[in-house]
């Protein structure tokens, strides 16, 4: 059976929210109204008050990310994303490119589970280099976005059955996999494989994974603390 190293994107591989970011450098560019930085502005406001919890939020996200695209080309959508990656390719992580490098020599499948649209990840492979990626996916039609979300995977259930779906496919061994999250809503991807890793971890997901027993780390620590682990379980 095949092994896998399942990776969340924002706040786990790339500083911050890419979809949270991309908004304000669209409206720097020229591209859409500032209310529409505004209206992303007030789902953070609602998130760090306590008025709606970090899925709600990130699901609020990803809805107003529909609207925002609806009726904009899907191309064009995608060279933005590129142009905004070039612009912020600092704010990759470290340990990222070296971190996937590692499990790609030992075998393992580098996956991306992301709740980022599918145009955010057209042309990641310039920056970061993943076996198959899991986004959320924004409806199409004639090359154009509709509006509506065909499928957020940005909630804990959500990531689970996705990556299910992928172990018959791939014939993955879960027990012998690699999960990395940095929120409430990795949870679910960690839970299902046998080494999860909490990186930059807010509250909810460093609380819970301490009271489970996972490997909790910042970014500077990451590729130590995991090669190690990995020289331990291949003995």
């Amino acid at each position: 059976m095949k092994k896998a190293a399942f990776f969340d994107f924002s706040g786990t591989l790339y500083a911050g929210s890419s979809s949270l970011d991309f908004v304000p450098f669209l409206w720097q560019k020229g591209k859409i109204d500032k209310c529409w930085v505004e209206r992303f502005e007030q789902i953070v406001k609602e998130h760090r008050s306590e008025a709606i919890s970090y899925e709600e939020s990130a699901t609020k996200v990803i809805e107003s990310m529909a609207n925002l695209i609806k009726g904009r080309d899907e191309k064009l959508c995608e060279v933005l994303v590129n142009d905004f990656f070039k612009q912020n390719r600092k704010r990759f992580f470290s340990f990222a490119k070296p971190l996937l490098k590692n499990f790609h020599q030992k075998g393992y499948l580098n996956i991306l589970v992301s709740g980022d649209g599918q145009f955010f990840y057209k042309n990641i492979g310039k920056f970061l280099v993943f076996d198959k990626i899991l986004p959320s996916v924004y409806e199409v039609e004639k090359g154009i976005f509709t509006g509506r979300v065909v499928k957020i995977l940005d909630t804990r259930e959500a990531k689970i059955k996705e990556i299910r779906g992928l172990v018959k496919e791939l014939s993955l061994d879960l027990e012998a996999s690699w999960a990395f999250g940095n929120a409430e809503a990795d949870i679910g991807m960690m839970e299902i494989v046998g080494n999860p890793v909490a990186v930059n971890a807010n509250h909810g997901l460093e609380k819970y994974a301490r009271e489970k027993g996972w490997m909790v780390c910042q970014s500077g620590e990451v590729l130590e603390k995991v090669k190690e682990k990995l020289i331990k379980t291949e003995k």
